[in-house]
């Protein structure tokens, strides 16, 4: 899910690569985007959650929109609570 990154960077991952060329990075070589440096940690637990190479172990969208919803309240992004739960532990 690259939603979750784009957010974090405004920008789109692997720009200038074709798709087929992204679909072999992520679907064969299992790559994913460089995790911005500078971003808090609950972001990137969330952001790497989503990232799961099986799509069981993804967290919904719903519960991806209630962490960033929750983390937005907060305003404290390295104490959010961890959203990192699978379809499966919801």
């Amino acid at each position: 899910m690259p939603a979750v990154w784009e957010l974090a960077t405004g920008d789109r991952p692997w720009r200038g690569l074709t798709a087929g060329a992204i679909m072999q990075r992520v679907m064969v070589a299992g790559a994913r985007p460089p995790l911005p440096l500078w971003a808090p940690p609950a972001f990137v637990r969330l952001m790497v959650a989503c990232w799961a190479q099986a799509p069981k172990d993804r967290p919904c969208f719903a519960h991806v929109a209630a962490c960033l919803e929750e983390m937005a309240a907060a305003q404290d992004l390295v104490e959010a609570k961890d959203c990192t739960a699978t379809a499966e532990e919801r």
